[in-house]
């Protein structure tokens, strides 16, 4: 899968790219919102793994943009508290830390692949 990353975090966006990497996926990593927006308007994409928290934006708001396109969005957040916003806009979201079986289930849910 082609797959964007987007996470402001250093270490937690070089652990997503590789374990995404590891697993076969073509991986390319954004650090902000306005990075990340004209990714998506510049090339296909699979799936979006966006933090929730960006500088520039809100990854609701790159979800919103991503599912538009037809693209499978999944919102990571270390705040648990979140959960309720995402739920009610019917994202699929990982809460961190989260597993890389999480990870790969959450994005076979988001692309309807098994």
């Amino acid at each position: 899968m082609r797959i964007l990353v987007v996470e402001d975090d250093a270490g937690v966006r070089d652990t997503l790219c590789d374990l995404l990497g590891a697993a076969g996926h073509d991986v390319t990593a954004a650090t902000g919102f306005a990075e990340a927006l004209a990714l998506l308007h510049r090339r296909q994409w699979d799936a979006m793994l966006a933090d929730l928290n960006l500088p520039g934006g809100s990854g609701l708001d790159l979800a919103a943009t991503a599912r538009a396109r037809g693209l499978g969005a999944i919102i990571c957040s270390g705040h648990p508290t979140s959960i309720a916003a995402m739920q009610a806009q019917g994202l699929a979201h990982l809460v961190k830390p989260f597993s890389a079986e999480a990870l790969e289930q959450a994005l076979r849910a988001v692309t309807r692949r098994d």
